[in-house]
């Protein structure tokens, strides 16, 4: 790194992070970053299930679920989990793919083919090891992921190891 350079401050992926780390360790460059999340959501049975299921969706589909920011893993508690995915999915089930600028469109496509590929992978990876899909649409077409809705995660999968960053509700 340039012996000019006194900081770096970075927004990124984990992998690219621990590049950037390695590289400013010799000559010990003070760093900033925000590295991919996996961001949860916890729901009570105290809470309004409506605002809450509302909060779920816009918060794990916007901008197809491609932000650090994004809600990525959502824990309900039990007596009120059947209720709360019911109406998770028949709201996920509305949103409409198209292009950022057309009227009415929720889903906009992945940045990429590259991140597309992923989030494919990662739900074959999912569904191969037993996760439940309450919401899928088999033919993921380029460049859109539909709002998928998955649940019986388990640790090993890569839903829940990576950043998939997309439009997933777990």
């Amino acid at each position: 790194m340039n012996c000019d350079v006194k900081m770096v401050a970075f927004t990124g992926s984990l992998a690219a992070g621990k590049h950037i780390m390695a590289s400013a360790a010799s000559s010990l460059k003070r760093l900033v970053m925000e590295l991919g999340g996996n961001d949860p959501m916890i729901v009570m049975a105290s809470v309004n299930i409506d605002k809450a299921v509302q909060f779920a969706v816009a918060s794990s589909f916007e901008n197809a679920g491609q932000m650090c920011t994004s809600t990525k893993r959502i824990y309900v508690e039990q007596r009120i989990a059947e209720e709360f995915e019911q109406k998770e999915v028949a709201l996920a089930s509305r949103y409409q793919l198209g292009a950022w600028d057309k009227l009415g469109v929720n889903i906009v496509p992945m940045v990429n083919a590259k991140q597309h590929c992923k989030v494919v992978s990662h739900l074959k990876d999912a569904e191969l090891k037993g996760a439940k899909f309450l919401l899928v649409h088999a033919d993921y077409q380029p460049p859109f992921i539909q709002p998928t809705v998955v649940t019986n995660i388990t640790t090993d999968m890569l839903l829940a190891q990576d950043g998939t960053f997309a439009l997933l509700s777990r």
